[in-house]
């Protein structure tokens, strides 16, 4: 049965319309940490989220030049550079990155190691954007450029059949990011569809509020998985 998307006005909810037994949540340690940012510190250093994001560890290195008294250090990460790293790294999660020609249980184990490394590196950025100081040009509306945020309206049209608004709203309930981890074809779909668009960063220039009453079903017709 398909999973049904329900909005109200003042918050985005969903529930799983007779989920079968086998659509456990995957297990990792790092699960209730995705609703739990502050949590997911305890796991997560700052230097660890740099390494997973490809970016460099944030400390005082010796000068090369030799000089017992120099030192310097990583500039400062922007908001920019971040959510490139992570786009990066959530692409990188993506399960035809690290496979080849598989039968279903080899495809059902990458898919749940596609499922958390995206949960980790979702972690990272959170953890990094947090410890951010807010500057001017880190807005939204100066980091998000209008075709990116296109590309992103188009994509949700095409490949979900779901209204960007809506979308944006789901990523940001708790809720919605559990059953995200989920062995279900849908969550494999948005999944799939998240790791090539963005992750879970915003990807619309603010405001771009939700209108009250709005329904959407995820589409159940798109959701048999390719294979190499």
């Amino acid at each position: 049965m398909s999973s049904a998307l329900i909005l109200s006005k003042s918050s985005v909810w969903f529930r799983m319309a007779s989920l079968p037994s086998t659509a456990a949540p995957l297990a990792s340690p790092l699960l209730s940490a995705i609703t739990k940012p502050s949590y997911g510190s305890r796991f997560l250093t700052s230097q660890a989220a740099r390494a997973l994001l490809g970016l460099p560890a944030n400390n005082k290195t010796a000068d090369t030049t030799g000089s017992a008294s120099s030192s310097k250090t990583t500039s400062p990460l922007t908001l920019k550079e971040l959510r490139h790293a992570y786009f990066a790294a959530a692409k990188q999660c993506h399960p035809d990155m690290m496979t080849t020609q598989q039968d279903d249980d080899e495809e059902e184990e990458t898919n749940s190691q596609a499922a958390d490394e995206f949960l980790q590196v979702t972690l990272a950025y959170e953890l990094l954007q947090a410890e951010l100081s807010p500057k001017e040009e880190d807005v939204m509306s100066n980091i998000i450029t209008e075709s990116e945020e296109m590309a992103f309206r188009r994509a949700c049209q095409v490949e979900l059949g779901v209204a960007p608004e809506i979308v944006e709203e789901c990523k940001q309930n708790p809720e919605f990011r559990q059953w995200l981890l989920g062995r279900t074809d849908s969550a494999h779909l948005w999944r799939t569809f998240l790791m090539q668009h963005g992750g879970l960063a915003p990807k619309l220039r603010p405001p771009q509020l939700l209108q009250a009453g709005a329904h959407a079903k995820m589409p159940s017709h798109r959701t048999r998985r390719r294979r190499k």
